[in-house]
């Protein structure tokens, strides 16, 4: 038999008694736990997320006759479990019928939201199942809010929440008491797991985690390594280590290791690498981020070496900028990171940091997300939904008054809110209707006072989509060389709608991106989510035109809505690497030009950013434009009045 064999996970229900008008509906929320416990409870340890173990919750409740929304918050969860279960499902920007299954329908946190706004009290809906509710995502947290407040007009309406233990009983007691939700909480996660701890902290993190991970080469029997680190730049250093201390011990007998990073600018052919199984008589070490963590499966991992360390995105509102800090992990981070030495069979976890730190200096749990960040994009959606007054929103856990203000101002600077804080008409309501950020929002609806629908509908695709270079991010001549035929001196989204442009010429065939390196995927995503994005501005008439090859009313649109993103280049001020600094005008942080730039290495006077990757010091930019310093004044002199 299979090592799967035999083993299951098993899953604790806690029923409450739903307390209805009608005993009619009792006898059936009650008939649902039952067929949950005898149909849903068992799960093979093939199926280790909230999500699947939310899917077999929501089938169940199918099975009463009941219409049942399960949300989550990953896009790539949801499609996995409706294409499964042959259900509907609606992502951020694609909505697929259902194929055989329609009463069920999985969604993710921000098409939950749209539906609320067109059905406030979700009439459609007779049950909600909200999986990764204990992972305190901002937008699981407004969800649950706005649930909470539904079904105290619709008590006949179910809910079950999916959560961790430590997380289930706080999030239901935030529920009417007479009428709770049914929490699932999940306490046996697989296989068992040795956990090991070092006798002295650790000063290099990098190096000791490479140490780890040739130790248990060496000494450890079959299985592969997955190795936690803080970010990419860790992870790239971790794998050129190791992969320089085996070229030193080429003469060293035995099975061959193969050092692979795992992060999120991974072109899709390095990433597949990192998951799939190794060649016969080889072990793989995969070097990775947090994302890892949330990764259904990753076959054949069997020892676990975790940094205890993580990076947490903290809004400074100082600033006005978000800002990534390393942290000890949580209690619950670690836990969830030795479970994948337990997925196929029993392992091991070596946790980088003594047994006395991890029980007395790491937290249980890290602060919700809406504590920490920027909430304009959520704010917006709030107003559209009819909540003014925001500080006495009901929320699971309120976010500081200080980043409800700021929110405003950013709001009311887009024009999207007017002086008493209302959403404005039509392009508040048109701004919050559209499936993008705050920002990305006001410039494409800007496009079309410029002439320019066509290119900012391509830019805000793209924008949405991982990186269209199929090169790794330290091949710094293959990426050059790749976008010499592109690139031009305006910066990356002029450079963006040329390869998009030639792309279409070429027949959107994947041969022409072999050809010139470039992630066939993503622009087959970046194409689809295009049509979609015409499909909205056609239902609110904003009308479709093309700028040509004038290229100033595309960068005039994207400055109508990143105009707070604006910075100047700091004359004489030089990074350790070399490169120019640049300090932003909303906070006045010191910026430098990622290397996927093609403006990296230069020096303009004056640029705009739409994405923004933060650091604990230094902040690094990318999808970067030149602009003139009158456009700021021409479209945003209202926000640059007081800054001079």
């Amino acid at each position: 038999p299979t090592p799967l064999a035999g083993h299951e996970r098993r899953a604790r229900w806690r029923e409450r008694d739903m307390d209805s008008s009608e005993s009619k509906q009792v006898e059936r929320w009650n008939a649902f736990v039952k067929l949950v416990e005898e149909r849903g409870v068992a799960v093979t340890a093939t199926v280790r997320s909230g999500i699947e173990t939310a899917a077999n919750a929501a089938e169940t409740l199918a099975g009463t006759g009941r219409n049942v929304a399960c949300v989550t918050v990953r896009e790539s969860d949801a499609a996995r479990a409706a294409e499964r279960r042959g259900a509907a499902c609606a992502l951020l920007l694609q909505e697929t019928k259902h194929t055989r299954n329609n009463r069920v329908k999985f969604l993710v946190g921000e098409a939950m939201l749209r539906e609320v706004m067109v059905d406030p009290t979700l009439s459609r809906y007779d049950a909600l199942v909200l999986a990764d509710v204990s992972e305190r995502h901002a937008v699981s947290d407004v969800l649950l809010a706005l649930v909470r407040k539904i079904k105290q007009h619709r008590k006949e309406l179910g809910v079950v929440l999916v959560s961790s233990p430590i997380e289930a009983r706080p999030l239901a007691s935030s529920f009417d008491p007479s009428n709770p939700p049914t929490v699932m909480s999940m306490d046996d996660q697989g296989f068992p797991v040795q956990l090991y701890y070092t006798e002295q902290p650790c000063t290099d993190i990098v190096r000791d985690a490479v140490q780890a991970a040739m130790q248990i080469h060496r000494k450890e029997g079959p299985g592969d390594i997955l190795v936690f680190l803080t970010g990419e730049k860790e992870v790239e250093d971790a794998v050129h280590a190791a992969t320089e201390e085996l070229q030193s011990r080429q003469k060293s007998k035995g099975r061959a290791l193969l050092p692979l990073p795992l992060h999120g600018n991974l072109s899709p052919p390095e990433r597949e690498a990192a998951l799939r199984l190794p060649s016969r008589g080889c072990r793989k070490c995969v070097f990775s981020t947090a994302i890892a963590e949330g990764l259904l499966e990753m076959p054949g991992i069997v020892y676990v070496v975790d940094c205890c360390l993580a990076k947490m995105q903290v809004c400074d509102f100082k600033a006005s900028m978000e800002s990534v800090l390393v942290v000890p992990a949580s209690k619950i981070q670690c836990n969830q990171r030795s479970d994948k030495a337990g997925t196929f069979r029993p392992g091991k976890c070596f946790r980088l940091c003594t047994e006395r730190a991890f029980n007395e200096s790491l937290p249980q749990t890290h602060p919700p997300e809406i504590q920490r960040c920027d909430l304009v994009n959520i704010v917006l959606r709030l107003k559209a939904l009819g909540i003014q007054d925001l500080l006495r929103f009901e929320w699971v856990v309120p976010p500081s008054a200080e980043a409800i203000v700021q929110a405003l101002e950013m709001l009311h600077a887009l024009k999207a809110v007017d002086d008493e804080g209302k959403l404005t008409h039509p392009l508040g309501t048109h701004m919050a209707e559209l499936p993008l950020d705050a920002m990305m929002a006001r410039a494409l609806l800007a496009a079309g006072k410029f002439g320019c629908t066509e290119e900012l509908v391509t830019l805000a695709a793209l924008h949405i989509t991982a990186s269209i270079w199929d090169i790794p991010i330290v091949d710094r001549k293959g990426l050059n060389d790749a976008r010499a035929p592109f690139a031009v001196e305006e910066g990356d989204h002029i450079t963006y709608l040329n390869v998009y442009n030639s792309w279409v010429r070429a027949g959107k065939t994947p041969n022409w991106c072999d050809e010139f390196r470039i992630s066939y995927r993503s622009l087959r995503k970046a194409d689809h989510i295009r049509t979609q994005l015409k499909l909205h501005l056609q239902r609110i008439r904003i009308p479709l035109a093309t700028s040509g090859q004038e290229v100033e009313p595309v960068l005039k649109a994207l400055v109508a809505g990143f105009f707070a993103n604006a910075a100047t280049l700091q004359a004489g001020d030089f990074g350790e690497d070399g490169q120019p600094t640049f300090r932003s005008f909303r906070g006045g942080s010191r910026i430098h030009l990622q290397s996927m730039s093609v403006l990296h290495g230069s020096e303009p006077p004056l640029i705009l950013y739409t994405k923004l990757i933060p650091g604990s010091q230094l902040h690094y930019v990318r999808d970067v434009s030149i602009i003139k310093a009158e456009w700021l004044t021409q479209l945003a002199s209202h926000y640059y009045a007081h800054r001079g």
